[in-house]
């Protein structure tokens, strides 16, 4: 409708045919385009921690210190990359961490797949309000995975061997692997 009264008012004030004006604005107007619908990508949550503290990171430079602190290791090594190209880049500026200027460096790396994930992870809708006890969470979910990971690798390597003493230092290791896993709880 207002669109209708400002092509008549138009028309009028300048003396030109409205049909000539409906014209001209037909050949302005940009075709519609089709919303693309965005891929929905169920992950578990070992994924989904590895994924959210990645954007916490690039958002607060607290939460970098703290995955400095905790050294912690992320099972996926692409997640594992960024994360760490996250930590490099704010040591070597002082401590100091913008976005932008590290979404610049990524880029002019050429490296695809971390350029990728990057976007992915910038393009994320989470809440920008840094929640302690949630980063916490994102720490004791992927140590638990580790945990799991290497009780796994060694029974493994239980299963394979035939030696008795080197199955009870397995045993203990495991033992020990899973009360750190409880104390993490």
């Amino acid at each position: 409708i207002l669109r209708e009264i400002t092509l008549k008012k138009l028309a009028n004030e300048a003396k030109i045919d409205e049909e000539l004006l409906r014209s001209k604005l037909v050949k302005l107007e940009k075709p519609k385009t089709e919303v693309k619908k965005r891929k929905v990508l169920n992950y578990d949550k070992y994924e989904k921690a590895q994924r959210n503290l990645i954007f916490y990171m690039l958002h607060s430079t607290e939460v970098i210190k703290k995955y400095i602190k905790k050294v912690i290791f992320l099972p996926n090594d692409t997640y594992r990359a960024l994360a760490n190209k996250i930590r490099y880049f704010y040591e070597e500026h002082n401590n100091k961490f913008d976005v932008a200027d590290f979404y610049t460096a990524i880029t002019n790396s050429n490296n695809e797949k971390i350029l990728s994930l990057l976007n992915e992870i910038l393009n994320m809708e989470l809440n920008l309000e840094i929640n302690q006890m949630e980063i916490d969470d994102y720490f004791k979910v992927i140590t638990e995975f580790n945990i799991k990971s290497e009780v796994k690798r060694i029974d493994d390597e239980l299963k394979q061997n035939i030696d008795i003493n080197l199955k009870k230092e397995k045993l203990k290791k495991i033992v020990e692997l899973k009360l750190r896993g409880e104390k993490n709880d």
